[in-house]
């Protein structure tokens, strides 16, 4: 079962030790649109790690978002698909941290906080209208939203954005609403896999990545179109057969661990990219920011912390160096861990895999949330908020050789290897600011309803 991926993988440059700069959405998010560390736009300071539908504050308007730069290049900026970074501040509909508000000029179909369990519109209980709502630009346009034609409408509207835009350089962010619970598909990709559900909502997601590919080329823009692919965060490895699978690695989403961090990275672009080529080079998703600036013939502002680097002169020229050596992984403010070269350098970690949790949880496989009642509980081990886990002393791997994080080496045996990374930290923690938090306030007054006249928010 290939699709989209595979082909990019074969057209273009795979990233092999790329990362996101945090395990669950919303922080990752904004680091990926302001090329910062989560904790710099606030992310900090709460047992909350992401915006919820009545969240009363999001990715701040203060953040110069990649949008934004581009625009301000005289790029055209369109987003479909999922958001996460803040809703409303004031009201029902006030739609303050919208895309539309944070430098996207056309905002198609979008699910400005997600896909989770609670939008299933075929279970016992319904969707949930509270959680679960479908806009088209600044505007509700269902709630709760039905899933089988979203990934259509959100192909449509990425089609339509890019022929309009055909004859000036654009930036189109395509935020799959895949492959997260609960999943879906429509009825062409029902049954199409033999991985059962899970693989048949990949299969959409690969289909819709191919039609649009398929259309820059079809317009001849293939050429002067840099396309990458990614995640903003691992597996969801505690939703059993529907929360996919992190391999060889440890962990999953919420995870600091190799599972819930390392992304799955391909870049094309033809005549520039080398086909099948390979790069095990640290990266990441806070490097895109930068990159898109350089590559469209921008700087970036020098009243700005970034932490991202640009990679454009060495993916455009394999004998540039690259420009990262060393990642600092942050949750919230807490410095979970470094990677160095080969090695990982471990303060921490939370989000390990509970396997007795899951075997009792997910039965034949299948997420069953009655279980909670029938004395599946998490192991009293299992933690998953920032600032917990943290180790009494430094860990120390080989991630190259050790990718499962199962073997520490000898700190005694590495004293130049710790010597360096506590230089690299010293030195960035000169560079820290902190923001006021953005997690943990919320209000009824704020979470989304197309229609107050009903109790319910249905429309």
């Amino acid at each position: 079962e290939k699709g989209a991926v595979d082909d990019m993988v074969g057209a273009g440059m795979t990233f092999t030790n790329f990362y996101a700069a945090d395990s669950v959405c919303s922080p990752s998010r904004a680091a990926l649109m302001t090329g910062r560390q989560p904790f710099r736009s606030g992310f900090s300071n709460s047992s909350e790690r992401m915006f919820t539908p009545d969240t009363v504050s999001g990715l701040s308007l203060d953040e110069y978002t990649a949008a934004e730069a581009l625009s301000d290049l005289g790029y055209a900026t369109g987003m479909v698909g999922k958001w996460h970074l803040g809703i409303n501040a004031y009201n029902h509909s006030d739609g303050y941290y919208l895309p539309s508000n944070q430098g996207f000029d056309y905002v198609g179909h979008m699910l400005p906080h997600g896909n989770d369990g609670d939008c299933d519109e075929y279970s016992t209980e319904g969707a949930s209208s509270f959680a679960c709502f479908l806009y088209i630009g600044t505007d509700i346009v269902q709630q709760p939203f039905y899933h089988k034609p979203l990934t259509q409408q959100m192909v449509i509207d990425a089609k339509f954005f890019i022929s309009e835009n055909r004859d000036r350089p654009f930036f189109l962010y395509f935020s799959f609403v895949q492959a997260h619970v609960n999943l879906f598909a429509s009825d062409r990709f029902n049954g199409s896999s033999s991985r059962g559900p899970y693989g048949d909502n990949i299969n959409e997601m690969m289909w819709a990545m191919d039609e649009i590919i398929e259309f820059v080329r079809e317009l001849d823009l293939d050429n002067d179109t840099l396309t990458v692919f990614s995640s903003d965060n691992g597996p969801s490895t505690r939703s059993c057969l529907n929360g996919g699978d992190s391999g060889l690695f440890n962990g999953g989403k919420e995870s600091y661990y190799e599972g819930g961090l390392r992304m799955p990275v391909a870049m094309t672009w033809p005549g520039v990219i080398p086909p099948g080529s390979v790069n095990s080079n640290i990266g990441s998703l806070m490097d895109l920011y930068p990159t898109f600036v350089e590559l469209a013939g921008g700087e970036l502002r020098t009243d700005i912390v970034y932490d991202g680097v640009s990679l454009a002169g060495a993916i455009l020229n394999p004998d540039v160096a690259w420009p990262r050596d060393s990642l600092l992984q942050y949750c919230q403010e807490y410095l979970y861990g470094v990677r160095y070269g080969n090695f990982k350098i471990a303060f921490g970690a939370i989000g390990d895999v509970d396997r007795d949790y899951l075997t009792c949880f997910c039965g034949d496989g299948e997420l069953k949330m009655v279980s909670l009642t029938v004395g599946c509980q998490p192991s009293e081990t299992y933690i998953n908020e920032c600032g917990e886990g943290m180790f009494d002393s430094p860990r120390i791997y080989n991630i190259e050789h050790d990718p499962r994080e199962m073997f520490p080496l000898s700190p005694d045996l590495n004293l130049n290897l710790i010597d360096a990374v506590y230089d690299i930290i010293l030195e960035f923690n000169s560079t820290i600011i902190y923001s006021d938090s953005v997690l943990g306030e919320t209000s009824c007054a704020a979470r989304p309803c197309c229609d107050t006249n009903r109790t319910d928010c249905v429309c």
